[in-house]
């Protein structure tokens, strides 16, 4: 079976040159065998986060959709020189591979001049980026969330179909059974200052109208979770109707409160659509400040098992 895989070549900076392409290199993979399939290129770059870059690449049917940002400098608000605020920098391009000269071609883009609305409201930033089969889920953020569902079936033709607007926004989205999607971030006033780590569950079946089914807000403002440092900071065990979630916490609490570390649990009932919390298991708490950047868990039948401050540690779900 041949495998198609994506390298990226892309410098990562908080700032960008003005009008930055990223370059894209196709090859199979077919044992040891590898063949250079063609190469392309999209406007603009795939963010400043390494661990959140493959999520905004992705293949189905033989087209590669990229989620690109085509601001220059990030994670602050998007303005104008004249102070203004600018569109959402937020770009979707879809390529294919044209075997008879080995490059990628441009399919289509979105925004275009069919269909000219920004993925973002103005000012935005490009949160988090998933695709799935024939959709793709994008979340950008600076007063509110606005989570978009784009219709991607029709590569020549790509579409925003459904938004949702609520506080806060998702820097992961996690794509469970029937037609549910976990988020992850963290929770925002309507003025956009952030607090805690937000956990959300959303509906996402009618893909025209996605809804917010639960959330979760933990600890304050300073809170993180072991998402914020690796893609790897949460582990998903499903079984049957429930997705079981076990995410590594440090939260804040008060100025003068001890920070609180653990994992959380949480788990998804698919069948009822329910989001519920179990208690935090506790982690050593041996700093002002501990450095969470290492904790991860596992997930095994029954039981999971805890890595926090270099201990293993196993507990009964």
């Amino acid at each position: 079976r041949v495998v198609a895989r994506y390298r990226l070549a892309l410098d990562m900076y908080n700032a960008s040159v003005p009008q930055t392409n990223t370059d894209l290199h196709k090859f199979a993979l077919d044992g040891q065998r590898i063949d250079y399939r063609g190469s392309g290129s999209v406007q603009g770059h795939l963010g400043w986060n390494w661990e959140q870059r493959s999520y905004r690449m992705g293949e189905w049917a033989g087209d590669l959709r990229v989620l690109t940002f085509t601001a220059e400098t990030g994670w602050g608000p998007v303005n104008n020189l004249d102070g203004t605020t600018a569109p959402s920098p937020a770009t979707l391009s879809i390529l294919r591979e044209r075997a008879s000269d080995k490059t990628l071609q441009l399919v289509s883009r979105l925004p275009n001049s069919a269909r000219p609305q920004a993925l973002g409201k103005s000012g935005e930033q490009v949160y988090a980026v998933r695709f799935l089969g024939n959709r793709g889920y994008l979340v950008t953020f600076r007063r509110s969330d606005p989570l978009y569902v784009l219709d991607l079936a029709n590569p020549a033709d790509p579409r925003a179909v459904g938004e949702l607007l609520i506080p806060g926004y998702s820097d992961y989205l996690f794509p469970l059974s029937d037609g549910l999607l976990l988020g992850v971030g963290r929770e925002a006033t309507e003025a956009g200052v952030t607090s805690g780590v937000k956990v959300a569950l959303f509906d996402v079946q009618d893909a025209s109208r996605p809804a917010q089914l639960a959330t979760r807000t933990f600890g304050d403002r300073g809170s993180s979770s072991g998402l914020d440092v690796s893609r790897h900071g949460v582990d998903i065990f499903t079984r049957g109707n429930l997705s079981r979630i076990a995410l590594p916490l440090l939260l804040a609490g008060t100025p003068s409160a001890a920070m609180q570390r653990g994992l959380q649990r949480l788990e998804v009932d698919m069948a009822a659509r329910t989001l519920l919390v179990r208690s935090m298991i506790p982690g050593a708490v041996s700093e002002a400040y501990p450095d969470i950047s290492s904790d991860r868990s596992v997930q095994i039948d029954a039981q999971v098992y805890y890595f926090s401050d270099g201990q293993l540690a196993g507990f009964n779900w």
